[in-house]
């Protein structure tokens, strides 16, 4: 049997990686790709850990049956993570090994993509004892100038190089907006307005379309109601990042934090209670306890890039769902106020740009001014 290593990081899978993988398939009866690395390594800011590397790769070959996908974690091999000649050849050792799991002996040929991986490779092949399973074990030193592509130039410019890129990874390096607000700021609008301008996927307000669709108002809202709002607002907006659709800049109408907002102003507001009752739609220890660790949680699998923040300057309308007391200009301050300190609270204040135009168009055309800086880099 003639078998192909192909073992990178795989962060992410690009088509250079396929011009390697889609050869070794067609030369050799099996073409093995290893997704490498360590827990908690540089990719993990884009979503992408080790173990979510090996589900999209597995994910992306899973019905070419001569292609296999295995993962090779430094952490639990207990390497220090650097390239020393003692951790490749654990490296090379584990590789053998789930080869031998799985009765695949023959020429196994590797494939590298530098010199210095290639002699290092064979010379630490040559210092494992295979048990004569192996019969030869070539190194290859593969031509990249057909495709040039990298990894680096994935992660700096993923919208230039969004065609390069296996679509089950698009969505972890997506250019993320967001657009906040406390109420009554055209948010929605303004939202639906650049999505049509740049012919861009975009997320609704998940809470707004639900209490429509529920006939409910802030009065009727529990705990309970809070959960769903978090949990279905994330899946709308993962699903929509995640999509096909997604040419590589997405923005949202709304995010948990707004949800946590009003949840957070909810305690403290005993008017929404019913006459004589003594608890609030939502209690502190409700908050405390489980809609704030939920929002913690969900909010480490969203990256946003950038946060456009607008600031109460129009009149609160009346829609027969909103919470009325809220419409004076004092208590959408007391709102804006929590939001800047949950921003800060969850370290994006960095990514916060604050539009303060007292014209729909102004803060429309402060939105598009950055989307075009983002396009101009292609």
């Amino acid at each position: 049997m003639k078998i192909w290593i192909c073992f990178w990081t795989y962060a992410p899978l690009h088509q250079w990686h396929l011009d390697v993988i889609m050869r070794a398939k067609k030369e050799n009866d099996k073409c093995i790709v290893f997704v490498s690395w360590y827990d908690g390594d540089r990719w993990d800011k884009y979503g992408l850990t080790l173990s979510k590397r090996y589900r999209l790769v597995k994910k992306f070959f899973e019905n070419d049956e001569s292609i296999l996908v295995f993962s090779i974690n430094d952490t639990a091999l207990w390497l220090d993570n650097s390239w020393s000649d003692d951790n490749r050849k654990i490296r090379v050792s584990n590789a053998y090994a789930k080869l031998y799991e799985q009765q695949l002996y023959g020429e196994i040929t590797w494939y590298v993509s530098e010199e210095s991986y290639k002699d290092s490779i064979d010379k630490t092949i040559k210092t494992i004892d295979m048990n004569g399973k192996v019969e030869n074990h070539p190194t290859i030193l593969m031509d990249r100038s057909e495709s040039p592509i990298s990894w680096t130039e994935c992660r700096e410019n993923p919208i230039k190089n969004r065609n390069k890129i296996a679509y089950p990874f698009h969505g972890h390096l997506s250019h993320n907006i967001l657009v906040v607000w406390t109420a009554s700021e055209w948010k929605t609008t303004l939202v639906q307005d650049i999505a049509k301008y740049f012919w861009l996927v975009y997320s609704e307000e998940y809470w707004r379309l639900a209490m429509e669709k529920n006939l409910k108002t802030d009065g009727d809202l529990t705990c309970k109601d809070f959960v769903d709002f978090l949990n279905w607002q994330y899946l709308l907006n993962r699903s929509k990042i995640d999509s096909k659709e997604n040419t590589g800049i997405f923005i949202s109408d709304t995010d948990n934090l707004i949800t946590l907002m009003y949840a957070k102003r909810y305690t403290t507001m005993k008017e929404l209670c019913e006459e004589n009752s003594s608890e609030f739609p939502v209690t502190p220890l409700e908050y405390e306890t489980v809609l704030k660790p939920l929002a913690i949680a969900l909010q480490k699998w969203i990256k946003w890039d950038k946060i456009f923040f607008l600031t109460p300057n129009a009149n609160f309308v009346d829609d027969g769902t909103r919470c009325m007391l809220q419409a004076s200009m004092e208590e959408r301050k007391k709102n804006e106020e929590i939001l800047v300190d949950l921003l800060k609270e969850f370290n994006l204040m960095d990514k916060v740009e604050f539009l303060t135009g007292w014209s729909y168009y102004e803060n429309f055309c402060k939105v598009r001014k950055y989307i075009k800086t983002i396009l101009s880099h292609k």
